[in-house]
């Protein structure tokens, strides 16, 4: 009501002696003004005003024109019928003034010598004297009295004007009243017929009669000047606005709202499927008016509410989790309002079908195609068609398939379309459209053509050139030095806003320092006095988006015991030093990223601020290792995991991005040591590829010692701290070299890579594959099989193979990758050879927790391999989802079998020994990815489709990692050009922010289904959720003792909850006696249960974790007999 009262007042203001009001109602669109004079609307308050001024100006020509009548005052005057009424009425407001005008009666004698002047006190009366005349009527009786003051006539003749004026209302809206003002002079002397004749020639002085009526009429109807409004300034956004708008713009930009739904806005919504309880809802309420499923049936035996929006299934988990139980999305939300159902529904006729046979739009195949799809569902939409698929997949989780055709352009488009290959989605929305819209069906041409050619890259050379002298130091100092700026003088991850922007302003307000002197004065080390500060360089320069600032001078200095030497390295200021001579600021390092984000070049981000500033970078390699050596300082944690998904993922989605390859001759990698295990250090390789980044800084590439060269055993991939095991991860892809004699179950898995390369060559344009056949030695005419055959026959021969591997592959192996369902990264390998499901066993061995669904284009062999190296790893039936028996193989090749795996949704209760820890469940599944089911030629190999379990049919997008891939190719152009040092920490850190902007975006999407400044927090397993409220805890005198004291929980629900709370827990001799509820004496027994994980978090308060380990180490009941003296005598 407060709110609705403040809306009330600002649409109020009072005009005279009206009180205008903003209406409402349905008289117009928007809220607007009534005018109280006409039956128009105005919606602006200063348009009303000026409304009604207009009309108070057409209001006042009827006063003005009371001065002309007054002019006929002469031939009114005669007619003194209407003096007797008029005589009473004006004596009586008179009679104050009547005293001293009273000697006007026995003066008139000896005043008429000078009646020239007296004539106009006396004769003006009748007609031009207004003011005099009034005061003669009461003369006739105080004559006598007041007779002496006969000199001071004249001055109260004057003043007796203004009370003379009051009576000129009356008279303006009737002419003849004037003259009535003229004849109280008849009372006064007996002969009242000579004083008539007299007022017909005093009529002319009349004239100054008007000036004193028409001033009184506008002075009526003047309409009060409007009131000028004040500035006032936003304290948030600093936006100048008038004060009577600043609640209003704090409340609409400034003041956390959720998403509101109600009659009047509301997404629009319309029923597709009244049986089935299917809606078409609006995807938002800005953008294009895309249509999405929903469903809500809340009827018959079969009730379901559910939204097909991946991000609407993640709030709700996220609801769920916070314990936010009547959470709804505004997709549901807007169903409350949604039109009935029509009755009647468009159905699509057979004829018309029949008809576009007829006119070659469709051949039979599809009409008899169409005309099946037609009995198992009714299809029927408008420009967005919502088709009935049976199969449930990622792009129709509700069994229904949202189809858009563009009029304009001529041109569908379906969410389940293959690249070079039609679907029945667009054939039954044509026919749709063909029966309800036939002028939509024209023959059109498109000659569209677009072509974009690369920018040629250009590199300008740097002429600055390294001082001589013993700077910077040599082996042991550099390493000392680099080993103490990555320890000290690291960046956030998140550079406060204000320092941006004075980075990014400063060449304007010349804030860059001139002299960058490290602020160190002490050694680190040996706390020793540094020595003064030493000219490195004066020749420096700033590097900043829109200027090159130059004469930057540099020091360091050195230790006077132990040589350290200090360079600058002070990120507050705003800039990044890189080699003393090239500085960059931190605005422009952020940009270089976002760039690199966007998929743009640093060169060509170099050249587009040349160009626009008109000025000249320096090389821009040396710029692009600058940013690198800026993005080894900055502290970013790499914790590569999902916040909705936790660290460990019960679902994994893994693939190769073959195009991510950098230049590296196989034959320069040395063998592995003959003690090669397999395992690397991945914290040591990392740091070590860290320190190569920040070496160039010190030392040219040319020279330095601490190049990471590819290596079998000193190679590693990345996982995330929380996801890994161990620092000490797996790496075997020197295995890859040798071809030892194989059983029969690893030759399955040996022949993988020219089975694989094969399909890859399926893949490639029909103008590649020939110059490939071509480059190979062989025909390259024929049909694109008939090529892909040649070269499969000639693979056996390995410089053909090499060939084919180079081009479908590039240089390297490849970038392989495994992602959760929402399509964060989790673990990156940068393989050196051919792709094979070695590097993501590899991985997944090496997580702490294995998942239970692994997603892969090649499963059978994936499984394979596992198990071949750690028997049991993917079980049961060999990582299939049943045992592959002929029947089992039918059934699911018919589609009528279905594997239920409800641990998905819910946990196991008990669950499994070694089960996962989100679901409870051993099993581990290898499942076929949804467009690589067909190529395998194995038939039991139809038991690892996802679509058999309906669990994960629509609720995993198997092609999160394609979508990944697609991005990523866009740096292919720059990226693959660098070394391999280069790429794997510019893949890595690209990866990274990746992972971030997904977190971000979904954390986004979270706040807005909680109350706005509600904290959030990982649980257990890294997801986000809302922590639970605190309960509130009453301390009370206990009765066992007088000394001992007593924890009483509030009358609440959680009594667990509020007793364990480590928060409300004091320190207290009365919590050793304290007696337990059942129930917690059962989470007690699972806390110190020996045989359960050592390292499972079991209490949380702000920032501390306890493990079960941490229980351990206060003793079990056993251990804590002979010690509780001791403990009680500590509380």
């Amino acid at each position: 009501m407060k709110a609705v009262f403040i809306n009330c007042i600002s649409c109020i203001f009072l005009l005279s002696e009206f009180t205008i009001i903003k209406c409402g109602l349905g008289c117009r669109k928007k809220t607007h003004f009534h005018c109280y004079n006409c039956a128009i609307t105005i919606i602006n308050r200063q348009q009303v005003l000026k409304h009604l001024e207009s009309h108070n100006t057409a209001e006042a020509p009827p006063v003005t024109p009371v001065a002309p009548p007054v002019r006929h005052v002469t031939p009114v005057a005669p007619p003194e019928r209407h003096v007797a009424p008029l005589v009473t009425p004006v004596a009586t407001p008179v009679t104050p003034v009547a005293p001293p005008v009273t000697p006007v009666a026995p003066p008139v004698t000896p005043v008429a010598p000078p009646e020239r002047h007296v004539a106009p006190l006396v004769t003006p009366v009748a007609t031009p004297v207004t003011p005099v005349a009034p005061p003669v009527t009461p003369v006739a009786h105080p004559v006598t009295p007041v007779a002496p003051p006969v000199t001071p006539e004249a001055p109260p003749v004057t003043p007796e004007a203004p009370p003379v004026t009051p009576v000129a209302p009356p008279v303006t809206p009737e002419a003849p009243p004037v003259t009535p003002v003229a004849t109280p002079v008849m009372p006064v002397a007996t002969p009242v017929t000579p004083v008539a004749p007299p007022v017909t020639p005093v009529a002319p002085p009349e004239r100054h009669v008007a000036p004193l009526v028409t001033p009184v009429t506008p002075a009526v109807r003047q309409v009060p000047p409007v009131r000028q409004t004040s500035k006032v300034t936003c304290s948030h956004c600093n936006l100048q606005l008038n004060r009577k708008n600043y609640k209003t713009h704090i409340r609409r930009k400034h003041v956390d709202s959720f998403e509101v739904v109600s009659k009047e806005r509301h997404l629009a919504c319309q029923c597709i499927d009244p049986k089935n309880g299917v809606f078409a809802v609006e995807k938002s309420f800005h953008g294009p008016a895309t249509p999405i499923h929903v469903i809500k049936k809340t009827w018959g035996p079969t009730q379901k509410i559910v939204c097909e929006l991946n991000q609407c299934q993640l709030n709700a988990e996220f609801a769920v989790r916070s314990r936010i139980l009547p959470f709804e999305c505004h997709h549901l939300r807007s169903l409350s309002y949604c039109p009935r159902s029509e009755s009647k529904v468009p159905v699509l006729s057979e004829e018309s079908l029949v008809e576009m046979v007829q006119n070659k739009w469709f051949g039979e195949e599809r009409k008899a195609s169409l005309i099946q799809r037609q009995k198992e569902a009714d299809a029927e939409a408008k420009y967005h068609i919502s088709v009935y698929e049976p199969k449930v997949s990622y792009y129709s989780r509700l069994q229904r398939t949202i189809i858009a055709y563009d009029s304009k352009k001529n041109s569908w488009h379906c969410p389940c379309a293959k690249p070079k290959q039609s679907c029945e989605h667009p054939a039954i929305g044509k026919w749709h459209l063909f029966e309800t819209k036939r002028y939509l069906f024209r023959r059109l041409k498109s000659t569209d053509s677009e072509g974009t050619l690369p920018p040629q890259l250009t590199s300008e050379q740097d002429g600055s050139q390294r001082e001589e002298g013993n700077y910077p130091p040599r082996d042991k100092g550099v390493e000392r030095m680099l080993k103490y700026i990555a320890a000290n003088k690291k960046l956030p991850a998140e550079i406060p806003q204000a320092l941006i922007q004075q980075s990014r302003d400063a060449h304007v307000l010349n804030g860059y320092p001139r002299h960058l002197i490290p602020k160190e004065t002490r050694c680190m080390e040996c706390d020793c006095m540094l020595s003064d500060p030493v000219l490195i360089t004066s020749k420096g320069r700033i590097l900043s988006a829109n200027s090159v600032i130059e004469g930057i001078s540099t020091y360091r200095r050195v230790c006077l015991n132990c040589s350290m030497v200090y360079r600058y390295k002070e990120w507050e200021d705003g800039v990044h030093n890189f080699d003393d001579h090239l500085i960059l600021s931190l605005h422009l390092c952020l940009s270089l990223r976002n760039a690199i984000q966007t998929h743009t070049a640093v060169s060509r981000l170099l050249d587009t601020f040349e160009a626009t500033e008109k000025m000249s970078f320096p090389n821009k390699d040396r710029v692009l290792q600058a940013y690198l050596h800026f993005e080894a300082l900055t502290d970013h944690e790499y914790m590569y995991a999902c916040i909705s998904c936790g660290y460990n993922p019960s679902v994994i989605v893994m693939d190769l991005h073959k195009k991510g390859v950098f230049n590296m001759p196989v034959s320069d990698i040395e063998s592995p040591p003959d003690n090669y295990d397999g395992h690397v250090d991945i914290e040591q390789f990392w740091d070590a590829v860290t320190r190569e980044m920040l070496s160039r800084g010190l030392i040219p590439c040319q020279k330095n010692p601490f190049v990471v060269a590819p290596s079998y055993h000193h190679w590693a991939p990345w996982i995330g701290p929380q996801t890994r095991c161990s620092a000490h991860v797996l790496n075997t892809e020197f295995e890859k070299l040798h071809t030892p004699k194989l059983l029969s179950t690893e030759a399955d898995d040996q022949l993988i890579t020219e089975e694989r390369l094969v399909d890859k060559v399926l893949n490639l344009k029909v103008e590649e594959v020939r110059a490939l056949c071509k480059a190979c030695g062989l025909d390259n005419k024929g049909s694109k099989t008939d090529l892909v055959v040649q070269l499969q026959q000639k693979m056996s021969n390995r410089v053909t193979y090499n060939k084919v591997f180079q081009k479908v592959w590039g240089a390297s192996g490849g970038l392989a990758v495994i992602t959760c369902p929402c399509g964060v990264v989790y673990s990156v390998k940068f393989n050196l050879r051919a792709e094979s499901p070695r590097d993501y066993v590899d991985m997944l061995l090496s997580w702490k927790h294995f998942p239970n669904i692994s997603v892969y284009d090649y499963a059978r062999g994936l499984a394979v391999h596992a198990n071949r190296r750690q028997p049991d790893t993917f079980e049961p039936f060999q990582g299939r989802l049943l045992e592959p028996t002929v029947e089992n193989i039918k059934q699911a090749s018919d589609g009528k079998l279905k594997v239920h795996m409800p641990w998905l949704k819910n946990p196991k209760v008990p669950e499994d020994k070694n089960g996962h820890p989100l679901t409870g469940s051993s099993e581990h599944y290898a499942l076929c990815d949804v467009f690589y089911q067909s190529n395998s030629q194995d038939p039991s190999d139809v038991l690892r489709k996802i679509g058999l379990v309906p669990e994960l049919v629509g609720q995993i997008n198997s092609q999160c990692v394609e979508q990944l891939f697609s991005g990523m190719r866009k740096n292919n152009y720059f990226l693959n050009m660098t070394s391999p040092s280069n790429h794997i920490f510019l893949q890595r850190n690209i990866l990274h922010h990746h992972n971030v902007a997904r977190n971000q975006k979904t954390k986004e999407e979270f706040c807005k289904i909680v109350p706005a400044n509600t904290e959030m927090q990982l649980d257990s397993h890294g997801k986000m959720m809302v922590p639970p409220p605190q309960p509130v805890l009453c301390t009370m005198s206990s009765s066992r003792s007088n000394n001992s004291e007593e924890l009483q929980t509030s009358t609440d629900d959680s009594e667990l909850d509020d007793f364990t709370s480590l928060q409300k827990i004091t320190a207290s001799r009365a919590c050793w006696g304290q007696e337990l509820l059942d129930i917690q004496t059962q989470q007690l027994e699972d806390i110190i249960d020996k045989n359960r994980s050592p390292t499972e978090h079991i209490a949380y308060v702000n920032n501390l974790v306890l493990s079960r380990s941490d229980f351990w180490s206060i003793g079990l009941g056993s251990e804590v007999n002979g010690m509780v003296t001791i403990q009680n005598t500590m509380f």
